[in-house]
């Protein structure tokens, strides 16, 4: 694992501050669901993801994947709304998430700005 993960409890919402690289869809994929299981496990539905110290090394079509394990899993249906926060040189790229993610009903934005990823969060 060539990232690590570490968990700050709010009282509105979970924190989940992502650092390394990420450079496969296992990877990926595996980052998504230690942090809904840890969301679920702590009982938070609101949750903030910092990727701004995370490099990004996957494709288009990894993001449309990702989607649709989460719909799979039926993760779209537990009421779950996801803030990432993201560098500016890459957001074009994590809106290709948020698109992929609100096609099918999970509430998940990007934002370069942490006020307003909280106000989205209703944080």
């Amino acid at each position: 694992m060539s990232y690590s993960i570490e968990f700050v409890e709010e009282d509105s919402h979970l924190l989940a501050a992502i650092t390394g690289e990420i450079s496969s869809y296992d990877a990926l994929s595996e980052k998504v669901r230690k942090v809904m299981e840890e969301a679920e496990k702590r009982e938070h539905k609101r949750v903030l993801v910092d990727d701004r110290a995370l490099r990004m090394n996957v494709d288009f079509y990894d993001a449309q994947c990702l989607a649709r394990e989460i719909e799979e899993a039926s993760m779209q249906l537990k009421g779950f709304r996801i803030a990432c926060l993201c560098k500016p040189e890459v957001k074009a790229s994590y809106r290709v998430f948020e698109t992929n993610h609100q096609n099918r009903s999970f509430n998940f934005r990007a934002f370069m700005d942490l006020e307003a990823a909280l106000d989205w969060l209703g944080a």
